[in-house]
């Protein structure tokens, strides 16, 4: 798929909080001793859209970055206009297989926004990626499913598009803020999901993040999104007793 074609089936992050790196949302611990702690370099797997894809033909994409910057096994499956809701064995979610990972990165969901309702009037689309309460939905059955098998979950999110952006990217706004608020209760009940606000990585103050398209990074933008997920991951690792987030979490849920 070329640049221009992936470009008009963006999947724009819409995992949204407004924190400037990341944060656990608490801790876990059970009653016995601690497993070791694994490295802070641990697997990692990316799923999303072109925003973490973009790049790759250049080895320059968000999980090429994340190699150079922090060392260890990253996977990359985003794919350019994966979509939440669409067939289930094209879903983003479907890049997902249990394995080795420490920490699992999930981004994605204007795609179905802009492919169902133009990111205009979108409450029932809304509503299936996840629920008013957060408890339900496709993005809420992802969690739970990368959770239960004890990686932690970073969500990435909704990133500033540049006013040269094509329609209707800059109209999504306001559905971001309501799945802000969404994933805010999400990561709110469990310690081992963090939330990043991706506005932090690509902010139109730095237009040199951006390709020439003002919706995905360019090299330098992909980079930026990587430094932010390797300091997030630290920032975890370091606060859960010595372990990571996913160590805490199957503490906390045996």
């Amino acid at each position: 798929m070329t640049r221009g074609a992936a470009s008009l089936l963006l999947l724009l992050p819409l995992l949204l909080v407004a924190i400037g790196a990341c944060a656990p949302n608490g801790g876990g611990g059970g009653d016995g001793a601690a497993p070791a702690p694994r490295p802070t370099s641990g697997d990692v797997l990316i799923l999303g859209d072109s925003v973490m894809a973009w790049n790759e033909d250049e080895g320059a994409s968000v999980a090429d970055a994340l190699r150079d910057v922090r060392g260890g096994r990253v996977t990359s499956r985003a794919v350019p206009g994966a979509t939440l809701l669409g067939p289930e064995r094209e879903r983003i979610g479907a890049g997902y297989a249990p394995d080795d990972w420490t920490w699992v990165v999930v981004q994605g969901g204007a795609n179905d926004l802009v492919g169902r309702c133009g990111c205009g009037p979108c409450d029932p689309t809304l509503d299936r990626l996840l629920a008013p309460d957060a408890r339900s939905g496709v993005v809420a059955d992802l969690v739970t499913r990368i959770r239960q098998d004890g990686a932690a979950v970073a969500l990435w999110s909704y990133h500033d598009v540049l006013p040269r952006a094509p329609f209707p990217f800059g109209r999504c706004g306001d559905d971001a803020a309501v799945m802000r608020e969404r994933f805010a209760r999400l990561a709110g009940r469990d310690p081992g999901v963090v939330v990043i606000d991706g506005r932090a990585a690509l902010d139109p103050s730095r237009p040199a993040n951006y390709d020439r398209d003002g919706v995905h990074p360019s090299p330098a933008g992909s980079r930026a999104i990587a430094k932010q997920l390797a300091r997030a991951f630290d920032a975890a690792d370091a606060t859960v007793a010595g372990a990571t987030p996913a160590e805490a979490a199957r503490e906390s849920t045996d």
